[in-house]
């Protein structure tokens, strides 16, 4: 049976400087869509599941191309209208050699920053959902957007819907006064499957490992200190890049189920296209493992092969089939050109 996941969170206009250039360079933006939970939607149609993508939109001929993007991609969409607002934006300038990309947000007054509870019928959302996936930078955007991510949670677990949360941190985003920290502790207690980067876990729980930060050791003491933390978790996965440069990284994940803390493969991406959205990518392909069932180190190794074949993407969206990520995590040739 084909599994419905739902996704929440905004889906913006992503604004990226042609070629490498800098934004003191720019004369002219390539213009695409993305965000977070808007990846792991795409990336789940992709791999033939029921994806929904609940958000927020104004009334403007942005947000109708937006949707008509995400429904090309076979993602059902939900999306009330929040007049009076605007679509958000993001501009990314990609990175080379040593320089660092650089990602600058456009987000307030947003549709979705302006969105409020009671809005979205979740339990219509909800119905017949298998799982239900959402991120740390949601609830960054807004206070509103943060209260209505809780509700969203709350709901899914009331219609016994299996909750993944990212933690993704994003420091620029959260502007209006909170701690972060108590609203994703409370988030991460209504979690059952929580997905982090290596530093994210310190940011926004102030939960980290032991020793050195590149050891395995490291990894199975933070999932630990995780689990410890937070007994309502039933798998805890990490993200773990070595950035070398812009355009190669050393990329594995590991993930702690019971008392175990299984690890990837790492893989090797050079002369990388785009990295973002790459998290989304393994968020995605974890879930899919997950919901299919697979063996707990199967899962993890299809959620980093999609991780790796995002890198060699445009775009926010990791435009992939499971047959592909398949011969990836299974180690058959790559590069060649398929005939």
């Amino acid at each position: 049976m084909t599994k419905k996941i739902v996704t929440f969170g905004e889906i913006m206009m992503r604004l990226t400087t042609p070629g490498r250039q800098r934004f003191s360079q720019a004369n002219s933006y390539d213009a695409t869509f993305g965000g977070g939970e808007a990846n792991v939607a795409v990336s789940l149609a992709s791999f033939g599941c029921r994806s929904l993508f609940a958000t927020a939109l104004p009334d403007n001929a942005l947000a109708e191309s937006a949707t008509r993007c995400l429904r090309g991609h076979g993602v059902e969409v939900v999306a009330p209208v929040v007049e009076g607002s605007r679509l958000g934006l993001y501009f990314m300038e990609t990175g080379a050699n040593q320089r660092s990309g650089q990602v600058v947000y456009d987000r307030s007054g947003s549709a979705f920053a302006s969105l409020e509870t009671s809005v979205i019928d979740w339990a219509s959302v909800f119905e017949e959902a298998d799982w239900f996936h959402v991120s740390g930078i949601s609830p960054a955007v807004s206070a509103s957007a943060a209260e209505v991510t809780l509700e969203a949670v709350e709901a899914a677990k009331a219609a016994g819907v299996n909750v993944s949360l990212d933690l993704n941190h994003r420091a620029r985003l959260w502007q209006y006064p909170c701690d972060p920290r108590e609203v994703m502790r409370k988030l991460v207690s209504l979690t059952d499957v929580l997905i982090a980067g290596r530093e994210d876990s310190q940011k926004s729980l102030g939960i980290a490992g032991e020793g050195d930060p590149d050891s395995q050791k490291y990894f199975r003491v933070l999932t630990a200190n995780l689990q410890r933390e937070f007994p309502n978790l039933d798998a805890i996965a990490v993200t773990i890049r070595d950035t070398k440069t812009a355009e190669h990284h050393d990329w594995a994940a590991c993930l702690r189920m019971g008392e175990e803390t299984l690890f990837s493969k790492q893989y090797e991406i050079r002369d990388i296209v785009d990295r973002v959205g790459s998290g989304d990518a393994f968020a995605a392909g974890l879930i899919y493992g997950l919901t299919e069932k697979m063996a707990p180190q199967e899962a993890l190794e299809f959620g980093a092969a999609a991780n790796c074949l995002k890198h060699s993407i445009e775009g926010d969206f990791n435009l992939v089939s499971v047959e592909e990520v398949e011969r990836l995590a299974a180690g058959a040739e790559t590069g060649r050109v398929q005939r």
